[in-house]
């Protein structure tokens, strides 16, 4: 995922609550090591936690797979690529954050959103 100057600092934190049918991870929480607060996704796996503390996340599924609430194919919904047989996508996750003035988290949001849809698969 090619990182702009605005999210080079960018980490991601596995979710351990999420997995594909193969049991294999399917979702990131995305955050910026210069941000805390309410954006560290650092602490989005600890135990007790009733929110998600990220920035937004990065998924993957099957350019098949529908989104189970509202039942619309996740490739109709988010911004993301398709590489190999799943599909990557970005979901804003800067909705009521603190972390930063609003203006920052919508450059923030927009600058995840344009590298989601420049993710490139790794070179072996």
């Amino acid at each position: 995922m090619p990182l702009s100057d605005r999210i080079k600092d960018a980490y991601y934190v596995v979710s351990n609550g999420s997995a594909d049918a193969n049991g294999q991870p399917n979702t990131m929480w995305l955050g910026l090591a210069s941000l805390g607060g309410d954006c560290n996704a650092s602490q989005a796996n600890k135990p007790g936690k009733t929110t998600i503390p990220d920035i937004g996340v990065l998924g993957r599924a099957l350019p098949t797979d529908h989104e189970p609430v509202l039942g619309t194919l996740y490739t109709k919904l988010y911004p993301g690529v398709t590489i190999g047989q799943y599909y990557y996508f970005y979901i804003s996750g800067t909705k009521g954050k603190t972390c930063a003035s609003p203006a920052n988290l919508q450059s923030i949001d927009s600058a995840f959103d344009t590298a989601a849809k420049g993710i490139v698969a790794a070179a072996n």
